[in-house]
């Protein structure tokens, strides 16, 4: 098949590997190739240009696709929910048990409505946290434009670990259906809700593994403990016995969530072991041993996602200090950018998912450099979800999507990115590869993907 050429004509180009056109932009693509990113002076005689199919975005901004690395798209249907600080984060978990789709059809609804949101964010890639054992997020995903990996959840602990270990085994049989655009990975659930047997077993698979990790203060008491509110939740849904602080490598030996997990995750041998995403990490110790624990992160070579919008919404700034990614990211330690649900969004803001809201929080909140910000939304999270950083650069290769900030009028000399993050600007997917090498792109003036239908196919690009 000979695919179609694209040019798309801009106000101005960026990634996070070189790229910064600031006037006059053009991107040449052969499908979903990169052919040439440049001013249009230096493009506009390519022999290519006669022949491709021309879309004009007068002050827009483009940029790759961004990478959403910790996501639950099945929660969408939840919709922004106040939290009630001294009720506690259990207490929120059980809401969202509560609230959460209760069959198969609610789940597809909820995880169709996240995608749509996904694509009329700027996103092209996820890292999706599948409800408990289920893979339907990733059959619905495996339709849609947007690619990456779905994590199925699995739950597990004391007596109970064994249903778990089941459980990882089937994802492991069903994961070599999962090929290209959309893959299966696991996710024990976290330390508090999935036993050392589960992780183990998840990691012997060699499928990526995601787990969400010292989150809240009450994941610190029981791990280092063994009691407080997420004992009292065990108990209370029939899910607890003795022997889960029993033996080595339980909870209640007072050792740290972090350092905890990391012993767990080390009696396989890395070589044997996939990918390892750690969710949240708003809890690294007390001043005095934060080091020490960063440095345990760094040797276990570990990707990090942090979720900005959602650390402010449970106040964990208050619980443990202000989150240490920018000391992560000094340390070699790989941090990428999640949403988390859209249960902690603003009100205002939930007509789309979108890193760029969460770049722009971040800046913001800490004047982070926007390269740095661009790098997380992007390269960073294409590492944490091991595909080629050529999937989300103007490098060449084949481009996982491409998402359009409206600038508004041309500002000569400024710098495109940091307007995108300090001005009001939103972020839309305009094209994504179709799954058989070209490219899908939406209408030009205010589409974005998500309005267009679902693929036929599987997208296994």
């Amino acid at each position: 098949m000979n695919a179609v050429f694209h040019l798309f004509r801009c106000a101005a180009l960026v990634d996070a590997a070189g790229c910064f056109i600031t006037e006059d932009a053009a991107l040449l693509m052969r499908g979903d190739s990169v052919v040439a990113a440049d001013r249009w002076a230096e493009i506009q005689h390519h022999p290519a240009v006669s022949r491709a199919v021309t879309v004009n975005l007068p002050g827009h901004l483009l940029l790759p696709a961004m990478v959403n690395a910790h996501c639950h798209l099945d929660l969408t249907n939840i919709g922004p929910l106040e939290y009630e600080r001294a009720a506690g984060f259990v207490s929120w978990v059980r809401t969202i048990m509560e609230r959460r789709p209760a069959d198969e059809q609610e789940t597809r609804d909820a995880v169709r409505q996240g995608i749509s949101l996904s694509l009329a964010g700027g996103t092209g890639v996820v890292g999706d946290i599948a409800g408990a054992g289920s893979l339907i997020p990733a059959q619905v995903l495996r339709e849609s434009h947007l690619q990456g990996t779905s994590f199925v959840e699995i739950f597990g602990m004391g007596k109970n670990q064994a249903a778990g270990i089941r459980l990882v085994e089937k994802v492991k049989q069903e994961a070599g259906s999962y090929r290209g655009g959309v893959r299966l990975g696991l996710q024990p659930h976290a330390p508090y809700s999935a036993g050392p047997n589960v992780y183990r077993g998840a990691q012997a698979t060699r499928l990526a593994v995601s787990t969400h990790l010292a989150e809240t203060p009450e994941e610190r008491r029981f791990i280092m403990r063994g009691d407080g509110p997420f004992r009292e939740l065990l108990e209370s849904i029939g899910k607890w016995d003795d022997s889960i602080t029993q033996g080595k490598n339980t909870p209640g030996q007072g050792i740290h969530p972090v350092e905890y997990l990391l012993t767990v995750l080390e009696t396989e041998k890395k070589e044997e072991a996939g990918t390892v995403l750690l969710a949240h990490v708003n809890d690294t110790g007390e001043e005095a041993q934060a080091e020490r624990l960063l440095r345990l992160l760094q040797k276990a070579d570990v990707h990090i996602v942090y979720c900005p919008r959602a650390n402010d919404y449970f106040h964990r700034a208050d619980d443990f200090g202000p989150h240490r990614y920018r000391e992560m990211l000094r340390m070699g330690i790989n941090v990428a950018i999640g949403t988390d649900s859209i249960v902690g969004f603003p009100p205002d803001e939930t007509d789309r998912i979108s890193i760029l809201d969460e770049m722009k929080h971040l800046y913001r909140r800490d004047s982070t450099e926007p390269m740095v910000l661009l790098t997380m939304a992007t390269i960073n999270g294409a590492e944490a979800l091991s595909l080629p950083p050529g999937e989300v650069t103007f490098s060449g290769e084949r481009l996982a999507g491409l998402a359009a900030v409206d600038l508004g009028e041309t500002q000569p000399g400024a710098d495109p990115l940091l307007r995108a993050l300090k001005e009001g600007s939103r972020a839309r997917t305009l094209a994504v590869r179709d799954g058989k090498g070209g490219l899908t792109v939406a209408a030009v003036t205010g589409g974005c993907i998500g309005s267009l239908p679902a693929k036929p196919g599987k997208n296994d690009a």
